[in-house]
C-alpha cells in the first residue's frame, strides 16, 4: 500500500499537534476530503502501529507512520467521510476530531451574556450518543488558556493525546471523546502562553477524586426518584410563611464520627438522619455545604466542586438517596451554599486558566478578608451563568428544598471587614457592591421563576434592607433571611447576672423592633463548626449546672414562641424529651406560625416589669381559641401569683413549663387550667394569676369563657 497522504498533510501544524501547541486540532485532525479521497490521521505519542476500521464495512486500512513520535495517516478513496475507528497497538479507540462540537451557538451565547440557567448540561463532561456513537462530551471555560487537552488513565495521563478546540468567540475548549463511560476518571491539562503547564479538575465536574492531585469523574446522574408525592404536597404549601418551618443544621461530618468513618456514606447516614428529625418534629434539615470541598477544616464553606457532592460519602446516586430518604418521611433538604466565596486551593478553581477567571484580580475585591478564600466576579457573565446555573442544578438535579446563601455581606457591601483604603468603591464612590446586588436579584428572580415551591435564605451580617421583600418593592425576593440580632441579643442576654437581666429586658424585646421588615428566621446558636453543649453553657449565667439548664431551657421556649421560624443546630437537642416536646407545641400551635409576619400576631403584655423580671406577650392564630400568653421569668425568685394581662376573659391551660420534671426541672408548673378575674392588669380589663418558677418559661393557650 502506498502512502499517498504524506503529500497532502499541514506538517507545520500538525508539528504543533505533536509539541502539544496546538488549540485548533479538529482543523488539521479531523478527516480531510482531497481529490483521491479522505485522508485520516491520529497522533498517539509512543505507538508503533495504527489501523483505520471503516465501521460500515469493517474494512482495515493499515495506517502509515509519518512521524517516530506516533503521529499516523492513511488515504482512503471513497466520496465521503466514513465513520470510523483506530486501533492502536492491537487496542480499539474512537476517532474524537471526526465528530462536530455539540455546543450550540445560543447555548454558547447565552453563557457569555450571563443569561444561561442550565449551563451543567452541556459543560463539564456528559456522555451522550453524536453522530450514533457513544462517548463523552466534555466542555471547559479557560478562556485565557493557550492549549486545554483532557487527560485520564485513558491516556496515560498525556496531554497530546486528546487536545481540546478552542472556540474563540465564547473562550471555551470542547471535545467528544468516543467510547469513554460513565466512571471515567479525568482531568484538564492546561498550557498556558508563557508555557507553564498543569492539570486541573473540571469546574463543572460532577463527581471528584479527592487527594494531593485531585481530579474529575464522569459522573453517573441517573437515579430513579420515588418522592412524587412528597413535590406534589411541597407545591401546593409552596407559601411557607403561615407554616410551621422547624429546620435541624446538620453535619454529615458528625454524623460520619458516630459510626466507622469507612462504613459511613449517604446511604448509611440518611435513615438515622431521618429518623431523628422525624422523631422530633423537625419539617427541615439544613446540610452545611456538601458540595466538594478540599479541606475538612473549612467544614465545606470553601466550596471548590459546586456540581458535585462531596465524593467523602459517596456517589452523585447516593447523594439522591439521601434526599429522596429524607422525603419519604416528608422532611425537607435544604442546601448551604457558598455563591459568595470559594476556596483559594490553587488546585481547584482559583487562577483557573492563568489568570483570575472567576475571581477578582484585585485581592481588595477578591480575596476574603476574614477567611482568605476567592471571591466571585460578579461583574464577569460567564460567572453569572455559572453559579444561577449551578443553584437550578441543585434544585432540579437533587430535588433540594432550597438553598441557604452563605455569608452573603461581601456580596452586597465591599467594605465588609475591610479598613479604609483597603476596598474598592463603585462608580458612584460609594461601598454598594452593584455588581453583587444585581446578581442576587437576578438569582432570585430565576429561582422563584423555575422553583416557587423552593425556599431561598439568606445569611448576611451588614444589615442590607427588603431582603425577603418583592422583588417589585425594589427587594430581592428571598424567602427568609436570618435575624442574627436576635441570636446576639438573646445569648449576651444569658450571660448577664440577675440584676442586670432585669435591667436588659429590652434585650429580648429587640428582635421585634424589625420583624415586620423582614421574614425572619431565628436561632440562638450557629457556628461554622459543631456546636458544644458545653461551650454554650459556659456562656449562660448559673452557679450550678441545673441553673445554666434551666436558663437555657427558658430561652429556647422563648425562641419557639418568638416570632419567625426556627433553626437548631446539630448538638442543641441533645435533651430530646425537651426539644420533641417544644416542636410538637410549635407544630401544633397555628398561633406560632400562621401570623409570623403579620403585626396582628404578636402583642407585647408587659415588658417593663423590671422588678420581678419577667416579661409576657401574646401570640395570636386565626381563631380566638388558638390565642397563647407566654410568660418568662429571668429572676432567681418563683411566683407562686404572678398576674399578666390577658385580651380575652375566660380560661386558660398551661401547654408548655419548661421547669417541667420531663425536662429536668423542679416541677413548678400549673396543672389546671386557671380562669381570669375581672382586675385591671397591663392596661386590660382582665388578667390571669398563676404559678412560675425562677429561669423559667409558660406558655398557656386560650380554651374560651
Amino acid at each position: 500500500m502506498t502512502d499517498k497522504a504524506y503529500a497532502y498533510m499541514d506538517w507545520p501544524r500538525i508539528e504543533d499537534i505533536i509539541y502539544a501547541e496546538m488549540n485548533h486540532p479538529g482543523d488539521v485532525m479531523a478527516p480531510k476530503r482531497v481529490k483521491e479521497g479522505t485522508i485520516y490521521q491520529c497522533f498517539c505519542p509512543g505507538a508503533k502501529s495504527a489501523v483505520l476500521i471503516d465501521r460500515r464495512t469493517g474494512k482495515r486500512y493499515p495506517m502509515f507512520l509519518e512521524d517516530e513520535n506516533g503521529y499516523f495517516a492513511v488515504l482512503v478513496g471513497g466520496r465521503r467521510p466514513a465513520p470510523h475507528d483506530f486501533e492502536i497497538d492491537g487496542t480499539l479507540t474512537g476517532d474524537p476530531y471526526a465528530y462536530s462540537s455539540v455546543m450550540t451557538e445560543e447555548a454558547a451565547s447565552r453563557f457569555s451574556a450571563g443569561i444561561s440557567e442550565r449551563v451543567s448540561r452541556w459543560m463539564g463532561a456528559h456522555v451522550m450518543e453524536v453522530d450514533g456513537t457513544k462517548g463523552v462530551y466534555f466542555a471547559l471555560w479557560a478562556p485565557n488558556a493557550f492549549r486545554v487537552s483532557v487527560v485520564g488513565p485513558f491516556d496515560e495521563w498525556d496531554g497530546r493525546r486528546y487536545p481540546m478546540n478552542y472556540h474563540e468567540e465564547s473562550g471555551i475548549f470542547d471535545l467528544f471523546i468516543p467510547y469513554l463511560e460513565e466512571g471515567t476518571e479525568y482531568a484538564y491539562e492546561l498550557k498556558l502562553r508563557d508555557g507553564l503547564v498543569y492539570t486541573r479538575p473540571d469546574p463543572f465536574g460532577t463527581e471528584f477524586i479527592l487527594g494531593d492531585r485531585p481530579s474529575s469523574v464522569v459522573g453517573d446522574l441517573r437515579y430513579r426518584w420515588h418522592d412524587r408525592d412528597y413535590l406534589e404536597m411541597r407545591n401546593r404549601r409552596a407559601d411557607t410563611t403561615g407554616q410551621p418551618v422547624a429546620i435541624y443544621e446538620c453535619r454529615l461530618a458528625e454524623w460520619a464520627k458516630k459510626e466507622k468513618e469507612e462504613t459511613a456514606n449517604y446511604r448509611t447516614l440518611a435513615p438515622k438522619i431521618a429518623s431523628h428529625a422525624k422523631e422530633l418534629g423537625y419539617t427541615h434539615i439544613e446540610l452545611t455545604p456538601v458540595m466538594e470541598y478540599p479541606d475538612d477544616k473549612s467544614n465545606g464553606y470553601q466550596t471548590a466542586g459546586y456540581y458535585a457532592p462531596t465524593s467523602r460519602y459517596g456517589t452523585p446516586a447516593d447523594f439522591k438517596y439521601f434526599i429522596d430518604t429524607l422525603h419519604s418521611e416528608n422532611i425537607g433538604v435544604i442546601l448551604d451554599w457558598t455563591p459568595a466565596q470559594f476556596s483559594a486551593d490553587t488546585r481547584w478553581m482559583a487562577s483557573f486558566d492563568g489568570t483570575c477567571l472567576f475571581e477578582h484580580l484585585d485581592p481588595r475585591q477578591g480575596v476574603h478578608p476574614v477567611w482568605g478564600s476567592k471571591l466571585y466576579n460578579y461583574g464577569r457573565p460567564q460567572v453569572r451563568s455559572f453559579l444561577i446555573s449551578n443553584a437550578v442544578f441543585w434544585m432540579r438535579e437533587y430535588h433540594a428544598d432550597g438553598l441557604r446563601l452563605d455569608d452573603c455581606s461581601s456580596m452586597l457591601r465591599n467594605d465588609y471587614e475591610r479598613a479604609d483604603g483597603q476596598w474598592v468603591a463603585n462608580i458612584y464612590g460609594s461601598a454598594e457592591n452593584l455588581e453583587g446586588i444585581d446578581f442576587l436579584s437576578n438569582l432570585s428572580a430565576v429561582f422563584k421563576k423555575r422553583f416557587p415551591d423552593g425556599l431561598l435564605i439568606m445569611e448576611e451580617h451588614v444589615d442590607w434592607p427588603d431582603t425577603t421583600a418583592p422583588s417589585d418593592e425594589d427587594g430581592f425576593g428571598f424567602d427568609y433571611k436570618w435575624n442574627l440580632h436576635f441570636t446576639r441579643d438573646v445569648l449576651s442576654f444569658l450571660a448577664m447576672k440577675e440584676e442586670d437581666r432585669k435591667k436588659n429586658l429590652t434585650l429580648l424585646q429587640n428582635g421585634m423592633l424589625n420583624h415586620f421588615f423582614e421574614h425572619y428566621m431565628i436561632s440562638l446558636s450557629r457556628t461554622l463548626g459543631p456546636f458544644s453543649e458545653e461551650t454554650f453553657l459556659e456562656g449562660v449565667d448559673g452557679d450550678t449546672p441545673e441553673k445554666r439548664m434551666a436558663l437555657a431551657r427558658l430561652a429556647y421556649v422563648f425562641l419557639f414562641t418568638h416570632p419567625g421560624k426556627k433553626l437548631l443546630t446539630e448538638g442543641e437537642d441533645v435533651n430530646t424529651e425537651f426539644f420533641r416536646a417544644l416542636l410538637r407545641m410549635y407544630a401544633e400551635e397555628p398561633a406560632l406560625s400562621k401570623t409570623d409576619y403579620s403585626e396582628a400576631g404578636f402583642e407585647w403584655v408587659n415588658t417593663t416589669d423590671t422588678e420581678n423580671g419577667v416579661l409576657t406577650f401574646i401570640r395570636r392564630g386565626i381563631d380566638r381559641t388558638d390565642t397563647l400568653l407566654v410568660a418568662v421569668n429571668t429572676s432567681e425568685e418563683a411566683y407562686d401569683q404572678y398576674q399578666a394581662g390577658v385580651p380575652y376573659p375566660g380560661r386558660y391551660k398551661e401547654i408548655f413549663n419548661s421547669d417541667d420534671k420531663t425536662f429536668g426541672g423542679s416541677g413548678d408548673v400549673n396543672p389546671r387550667a386557671r380562669s381570669t378575674r375581672h382586675e385591671e392588669k397591663d392596661e386590660r380589663a382582665d388578667s390571669l394569676r398563676f404559678r412560675i418558677a425562677a429561669r423559667s418559661a409558660a406558655v398557656f393557650r386560650y380554651q374560651g369563657e
